[in-house]
């Protein structure tokens, strides 16, 4: 196996989803999220699964445009299991808790318009 090979398979790894109170087709924000836990230093080998929390919204109180928040981490990601919590932003931005910090990856053709940027 070519190592060009290797490293693509590697970034190709899925989170089991479940929805909490999810209504919205959310699939774009999973796709994002999965690329970032790729580019997020030390978070890939620490998941395997991810709940999107509610439905995309805004919250004008603090001025966090349009996102989608997430908590990823291993199996049910409750109490210990849970890893990290995200937001994850129509434009590619998934902001990380913890020290994971903010990464961009490329936008999924099917994120919602709009001003979902987060910087």
């Amino acid at each position: 196996m070519s190592r060009a090979f290797s490293t693509a398979a590697q970034q190709l790894k899925k989170l089991g989803w479940t929805l909490n109170g999810t209504t919205a087709d959310v699939a774009w924000a999973q796709r994002t999220a999965e690329k970032a836990v790729d580019k997020a230093h030390g978070l890939g080998g620490k998941v395997d699964s991810g709940v999107v929390q509610g439905n995309p919204h805004p919250t004008p109180k603090t001025g966090d445009p349009y996102h989608c928040s997430i908590t990823i981490g291993k199996g049910d990601v409750k109490g210990k299991n849970r890893v990290v919590s995200a937001h994850v932003y129509p434009d590619g931005t998934v902001a990380f808790s913890k020290d994971f910090g903010t990464v961009k990856v490329e936008r999924d053709p099917e994120a919602p318009e709009g001003d979902g940027s987060a910087m």
